[in-house]
């Protein structure tokens, strides 16, 4: 309609009127494009939203991890200490209780990761869609640092660790494992976290073979050297976690809190001094 009129108005030399048509074809192609530019804004925005929301309980998640593992090296810590003070003759303690410090100086706790959200955000490029940039900070401090996989790694390689399992029969290791192993804690349950390792315990193991168990662990020089490895190691990760890398816990704290404002992280950072 606008080009057949633009064209009878050429044929009649209507300037004025050619110059109203093309500003009414200017104006419409820029309205349409503002239009246009205006609902991807929105599209966006929504789209920012709804993956700001899922990032935020992914880092709750995360922040959940991060607390629980703290106040499990904790548990870990305070094992490695008293299974060598056992070893070493310097408390008084049963054969069965310096078993199961021993048993429970191997564990590590993996924790649960929940990136989701984040490798989605990363991989398409919607990260700049998340307009908290707070929380984007608080995701690339916590997903981008190798801090947690080091401690994992740690754990899994412990020269203490294989020792003790190269040590004892495997008949033995189970029934400590089986009854004085990780205690389950529900993801996201803060209140629960502490003692993850430490609560009291029974073997259920013989008298015959929990003395074998220590007589094994006694006679192995290796078990006391690598045991003291393990014990300065858990206190550099527990240092890592709650001092050296402060920046995420702080920041992690703050996520959890802004979602669940009655409940706090905890961390007992005294064994780690």
């Amino acid at each position: 309609m606008i080009l057949r009129r633009v064209i009878q108005h050429f044929r009649n030399q209507e300037w004025t009127a050619i110059g109203i048509d093309f500003l009414i074809v200017v104006v419409g192609v820029f309205m349409g494009i503002q239009v246009s530019n205006w609902n991807q804004a929105q599209t966006d925005k929504h789209l920012g939203e709804k993956f700001t929301e899922r990032l935020k309980a992914d880092l709750v998640v995360e922040a959940w991890n991060y607390a629980a593992l703290i106040e499990y090296l904790v548990d870990v810590q305070s094992n490695t200490d008293k299974a060598l003070a056992g070893l070493q003759g310097t408390i008084d303690i049963s054969d069965e209780q310096l078993l199961i410090a021993a048993y429970r100086a191997t564990q590590f706790n993996a924790g649960i990761r929940q990136r989701t959200t984040y490798d989605e955000l990363i991989s398409t490029g919607k990260i700049g869609f998340i307009a908290d940039k707070t929380l984007v900070n608080t995701a690339l401090l916590i997903y981008d640092t190798r801090i947690l996989d080091q401690v994992n790694d740690e754990g899994v390689n412990s020269a203490y660790r294989v020792t003790f399992r190269k040590s004892l029969p495997v008949a033995i290791q189970d029934s400590v494992g089986q009854h004085c192993g990780d205690r389950f804690v529900p993801t996201g349950d803060f209140n629960d976290i502490k003692n993850q390792l430490n609560y009291p315990c029974s073997t259920n193991l013989s008298a015959q073979q929990i003395e074998l168990a220590v007589k094994l662990l006694r006679d192995n020089p290796a078990i006391v050297e690598n045991l003291r490895l393990r014990a300065m190691d858990v206190r550099t990760q527990h240092n890592n976690l709650v001092i050296s890398n402060q920046d995420i816990f702080e920041a992690l704290k703050n996520i959890k809190n802004a979602a669940t404002p009655q409940k706090t992280m905890t961390s007992d950072t005294s064994p780690a001094q």
